[in-house]
């Protein structure tokens, strides 16, 4: 999650109901987040312990049941090219990356 994503949504919560969600819950509201997304079809997937440089984010998501899988840094391509139905389109932002 970039610090944009969870600026927006801890405005969003505070706007809403003056809770203020304290930046040690980034990892807590990704794995939400991405749990969310996965209840609603979405394909999710953490990267591995093993691969990961820093494994909070990721293991949040695990824990959370926010990812179907874990993955090693290599296989997050091939994973999301299996995601992606043929013929998809493509946002303009996934394709300039």
């Amino acid at each position: 999650m970039r610090d944009s994503e969870f600026e927006f949504i801890r405005t969003l919560v505070y706007e809403r109901s003056r809770i203020s969600l304290d930046p040690r819950k980034r990892e807590l509201v990704a794995a939400r987040v991405a749990k969310r997304l996965r209840e609603r079809g979405a394909r999710t997937f953490a990267q591995d312990e093993f691969s990961s440089v820093v494994y909070g984010m990721p293991k949040a998501a695990r824990e959370n049941d926010g990812a179907e899988t874990t993955l090693p840094l290599a296989g997050i391509a091939a994973f999301l090219a299996r995601s992606v139905p043929p013929g998809a389109a493509l946002p303009a932002a996934a394709i300039a990356s």
